[in-house]
This record gives structure tokens, C-alpha cells and sequence, in this order.
């Protein structure tokens, strides 16, 4: 099967992988006006960044697969993956810290997400 983020690369077909997702809602500092749901649902942009370091590591050392979108729906509809990992990244809302820190950062170490 050819894999369309690195369109000259086979890969042997993985059935029925580990899937993990994890949504973030907000990437933004503390705000002494926000609410315990906004707080609960926050973190930091150095932490964020923090985490895609980590992302970006793992994925590297050819530990796990990150996929965009049409790839992923593509290999569902055949259960057939690049690797035993598959990690999916997701935000659930549009909110400005998505503009102005999530997809910068994310961007930074190619790290694809669903919006």
C-alpha cells in the first residue's frame, strides 16, 4: 500500500493497530478570569510545545505513526496501517488559542491534527 504523506515509501499492512487519540481544547496561560472548566480544559503553550517535542521524538524513533486525515480514513476503510501505534490529534474547537499557539506549534514538528 502506498502511504500518501511520503508518496514513494511502501509500507507492509498492520491490521486492527492500537489507535490513541487526545484532544486539546485550549493552549493559552492561566487567565485569573477564567473558570474552573476553562482552567481544567487549558494548558500552556510551553507545555504544549513540550509535549510535540516528545511527539515529534517518538514518532522519529519510528515508535509510533501520526496521520492526517484522508490517510487515516483511507487505512481505516482497509484496516491497513504503517505501524502497531497509531496516534491521532484532535481539537474540538476554533477558539484563537488554536490560530495563535496550537497550530504554530504543532506545525513547528509536523505534527498533523484534525480540526
Amino acid at each position: 500500500m502506498e502511504n500518501k504523506t511520503r508518496p514513494h515509501e511502501t509500507y507492509e499492512c498492520i491490521k486492527n493497530p492500537e489507535i490513541s487519540f487526545f484532544m486539546y481544547h485550549y493552549i493559552r496561560d492561566d487567565d485569573i478570569h477564567d473558570n474552573s472548566t476553562v482552567h481544567n480544559l487549558s494548558i500552556p503553550p510551553s507545555l504544549f510545545d513540550e509535549q510535540m517535542r516528545e511527539v515529534a521524538k517518538l514518532r522519529d524513533e519510528s515508535t509510533i505513526s501520526l496521520m492526517y486525515g484522508s490517510d487515516f480514513i483511507e487505512s481505516w476503510k482497509k484496516n491497513c496501517f504503517e505501524k502497531k501505534k497509531i496516534w491521532i490529534f484532535t481539537t474540538d474547537d476554533s477558539w484563537s488559542d488554536t490560530y495563535s499557539h496550537l497550530a504554530p506549534i504543532a506545525k513547528s514538528y509536523d505534527i498533523p491534527f484534525f480540526f
